[in-house]
């Protein structure tokens, strides 16, 4: 997500990451950080929660600034007040549930488990939707990005690893994520190699895929455009009135 906002700061656009999916990453997060400090994990997976939300939400501040033109102030100020409400959830689950699961009440926090999974598989699925409307070609989330993300995950699927006690609930909110996240490069891989050809020709001509796709629906669209102006009624006027003109042969 670091990578992201660095390079949404630097192109000073943020196209191709909705607003929705940052927000549902996020919103995900406290009921597994409260899962994770409940559940005493290791500290790294207990800390990478909070991290995840403060960068979402930077993000998402991007997000509503460069794409939806929000001011400064005014993606500033949403991000930090959904950020403390994303806080104040946590907590309150953290200190409301704690005290049942002492007592043996396990089944509240297992929800939490459930409900983050539920979440992040929800926030994976616009991608799904704009690569379905790109024909398969993944657009505004980068190959690096994704990969950064993927081995935060492995990392953290390691971590619940090599505890004591293997946490399933926990272990299957990271493969979730994982394999949604693998499916979307699988995507893209998929549309690379079905577009390999017309990509070679748009790089023997100077041009990017994009300009190369557009200029070829360009002339095939003139050419329908002429077809379907075309009268064939005026060339059979044309070829009687050929017809009717006298021939003069020459006779040698």
């Amino acid at each position: 997500m670091e990578y992201r906002i660095w390079k949404n700061w630097r192109r000073k656009s943020a196209d191709g990451v909705p607003l929705v999916m940052l927000f549902l990453w996020a919103a995900a997060h406290p009921p597994l950080g409260a899962y994770a400090i409940i559940q005493n994990f290791n500290v790294p997976v207990q800390v990478q929660p909070q991290v995840f939300i403060v960068l979402c939400m930077i993000c998402w501040s991007q997000t509503a600034y460069y794409q939806r033109k929000w001011p400064v102030w005014k993606a500033s100020l949403a991000g930090l007040g959904i950020a403390g409400i994303l806080a104040a959830l946590e907590s309150v689950l953290i200190f409301g549930l704690r005290i049942p699961y002492k007592h043996g009440v396990s089944w509240p926090i297992d929800m939490l488990s459930i409900i983050a999974t539920v979440m992040l598989a929800i926030g994976l699925l616009p991608p799904y939707w704009e690569i379905y409307k790109c024909k398969g070609r993944v657009v505004g989330l980068s190959m690096r990005f994704l990969t950064i993300d993927i081995l935060g995950a492995l990392f953290s699927l390691l971590a619940l690893a090599v505890q004591k006690t293997w946490d399933m609930l926990g272990g299957i909110s990271y493969i979730v994520a994982l394999l949604l996240e693998f499916g979307i490069i699988g995507c893209h891989l998929v549309w690379l190699f079905r577009t390999r050809k017309t990509r070679q020709q748009a790089k023997n001509v100077g041009l990017s895929y994009d300009e190369y796709v557009q200029a070829d629906n360009k002339e095939a669209n003139q050419q329908r455009v002429s077809s379907e102006t075309h009268d064939p009624s005026q060339d059979q006027e044309q070829q009687t009135q050929s017809d009717k003109e006298p021939q003069f042969y020459s006779v040698v």
